[in-house]
């Protein structure tokens, strides 16, 4: 039997305000259900910090189900205007990483990468060398490193595996690999965007606590990336010149 292919992608939905809590509802009694019966695997769920948006990951050909994938679910989410507008999904090329288990619950940080066209394949030897061991270190997990249509954009997940999410950081920042790593960054990517994501049950604070604008140093294509939200999350580096 030939090896089932994994395609990955990356969706969302926009919603309109004050539709949170009946977007959660149908989410966890028909959405994930109908998923979990016909398919495809949905892994992960989380709000976008500062934003009214939801994302996911879906996954053909990690499937516990017999047939061929339902689209059910996606015409069911689509169907509910009043909730909000279904996004196009990002279809994701799996470079390496792609360890989704234990999600659940758990926040991530979402990063959108550019990389210097003369630099990329180095750029993919360096993470995978450098940077990805670097942050397994302190419980940072990459769950994945995709490529998008465009070979010089990336998509990386990040999630926790420690409870201290700031102290995970802090010991990154505070390791001798980070200096050397940070700068590799910085000469190798043209820009970065990145989204702080939350789970379901823990409140947003750019939603309770005044934040100050910000705009992004780094410029990206706003067609391929997700947006940034107003204020950076806990965690966040720029790629500073």
């Amino acid at each position: 039997m030939s090896e089932r292919t994994v395609v990955w992608e990356l969706q969302a939905v926009r919603l309109r305000p004050d539709t949170r809590d009946d977007f959660m509802e149908l989410w966890t009694t028909e959405l994930r259900p109908l998923a979990a019966r016909r398919g495809p695997a949905i892994a992960g769920g989380w709000f976008v910090q500062g934003e009214d948006r939801f994302v996911w990951l879906v996954v053909q050909g990690q499937r516990q189900s017999e047939g061929p994938p339902s689209e059910d679910w996606i015409t069911l989410l689509r169907a509910q205007h009043h909730l909000g507008e279904v996004e196009p999904p990002r279809r994701l090329k799996p470079l390496f990483g792609q360890d989704a288990t234990n999600l659940e619950g758990r926040t991530a940080v979402l990063i959108d990468e550019t990389l210097r066209g003369n630099d990329a394949g180095r750029y993919l030897e360096f993470l995978q060398g450098t940077g990805i061991p670097l942050l397994r270190k302190h419980g940072i997990r990459t769950v994945g490193v995709w490529q998008t249509d465009d070979e010089f954009h990336l998509v990386v997940l990040l999630t926790f595996d420690v409870a201290d999410e700031a102290a995970a950081w802090a010991a990154v920042e505070a390791d001798p690999a980070w200096p050397p790593f940070a700068e590799g960054r910085r000469v190798m990517l043209e820009g970065e965007r990145r989204l702080f994501l939350l789970p379901p049950d823990i409140p947003d604070p750019s939603r309770s606590i005044p934040q100050p604008e910000h705009e992004a140093d780094n410029k990206v294509d706003e067609a391929s990336a997700l947006s940034f939200p107003a204020s950076d999350p806990p965690g966040y580096y720029p790629i500073e010149d």
